[in-house]
């Protein structure tokens, strides 16, 4: 992500590394310099000057001031904190200094969700952010695992998409998550609002239906129950709207479908985002997409390329986002590429097919039973 931040990935887990230093490191290390030869200075005098000695308990705060500043400037300077997941424990270790409270160790089945918590402070000199990784764990409590000064709030996002890639958790919201910037207005003064779709018309209503379906409904597919956790919905300036469905099944194992729109078509694809270490090899990017993708002995061809803005379920701003499609020559498969503010992701997935869907129901307000007519083949007239 940047030279702060290392990744060191495989097929069993992933290490991440994160260097303390910052620019900030410097000023703090003039400032401590000044602050405790100031106390040594008036110690020193202390000492000389057969002042009583209670007069040296007065300045006792600015000397545990002085300490910290110091051990803090020293961790700035060495410090690197190290993230590593494997055979399904997740440990957070802070070396070579060590940092009270700081080390974390838990098993993968401690955790139901990781997400990100922005924590305001406000003083004279302003208003500071700071970004922290959290962990919900099955006991209903929240953990803090990660809160480094310097991190921006994609970077914190970006380990825990990580962590969840490859820890297996299915991302779902949580209640005080940090959703990213607000709507922001564009150049003609208007909020940017998700678009509406109510009265689109699809040719399948079974697919209408799933393009309308809202977080907490539950989704049949191949007779398997599927519940909406969130959506993510991309309104491109052509005039479609993607829409990505983050689903869980009956085991709470994540089972995502990408819906395309091509005006009054759409097609349905069930996909899964690719790990690091199976992205393609060749490196994407933005301003220079390449024509052709290799990825499991198939090619991909690139289809189109759309921009526009993305929504997602239980925010209220909008990020701006880049897409590209590419297909194998059949179009049987996908590879999908996103960016958002930077951030590269990969998808891979295959066309369903329509039938394997049923009704999208909400599971607050279940679907009426309707009345079936059928013949009778006795005498005894008709039934319903």
């Amino acid at each position: 992500m940047n030279k702060k931040i290392e990744f060191l990935e495989d097929d069993q887990g992933i290490d991440i590394t994160i260097t303390w230093f910052t620019p900030m490191a410097f000023f703090l290390a003039f400032f401590t310099v000044i602050w405790c030869g100031f106390l040594v200075f008036f110690y020193s005098m202390l000492m000389g000057g057969g002042t009583p000695w209670f007069v040296g308990l007065f300045p006792l705060l600015h000397v545990a001031v002085g300490v910290y500043l110091a051990y803090y400037t020293l961790c700035l300077f060495l410090n690197k904190t190290y993230i590593h997941f494997y055979n399904n424990e997740l440990n957070i270790v802070h070396q070579p200094i060590p940092w009270i409270g700081g080390n974390k160790r838990l098993n993968k089945s401690e955790i139901t969700q990781l997400y990100v918590k922005e924590k305001v402070s406000s003083s004279k000199n302003g208003t500071q952010l700071k970004y922290q990784l959290m962990a919900q764990l099955r006991s209903g409590a929240d953990q803090k695992l990660l809160a480094l000064d310097g991190l921006s709030s994609s970077e914190v996002k970006g380990i825990e998409e990580r962590l969840e890639q490859y820890m297996g958790i299915p991302n779902a919201p949580v209640f005080g998550e940090y959703q990213g910037q607000h709507s922001k207005p564009n150049q003609g003064g208007e909020t940017i609002q998700q678009r509406k779709h109510h009265r689109i018309q699809f040719s399948n209503p079974i697919l209408q239906s799933l393009y309308l379906a809202k977080a907490g409904d539950s989704i049949s597919y191949k007779n398997e129950p599927l519940s909406v956790a969130a959506i993510s919905q991309y309104d491109w300036h052509d005039g479609n709207s993607d829409k990505l469905l983050q689903c869980l099944t009956a085991l709470n194992t994540e089972f995502n479908l990408f819906l395309h729109q091509q005006q009054a078509i759409l097609r349905v694809y069930h996909v899964h985002r690719l790990p690091r270490a199976k992205e393609p090899e060749t490196v994407f990017k933005s301003d220079r997409p390449v024509r052709t993708m290799q990825l499991d002995d198939k090619t991909y061809l690139l289809d189109s390329s759309a921009m526009g803005n993305s929504f997602t379920t239980f925010s209220s701003g909008h990020s701006a986002a880049k897409q590209w499609l590419y297909f194998s020559s059949d179009r049987q498969s996908l590879v999908r590429v996103i960016d958002q503010q930077g951030q590269i992701t990969y998808y891979q997935g295959q066309l369903t097919e329509d039938q394997h869907f049923q009704e999208t129901l909400d599971l607050y307000n279940p679907l009426q039973k309707s009345k079936i007519t059928r013949r009778s083949n006795s005498t005894d007239g008709d039934f319903v």
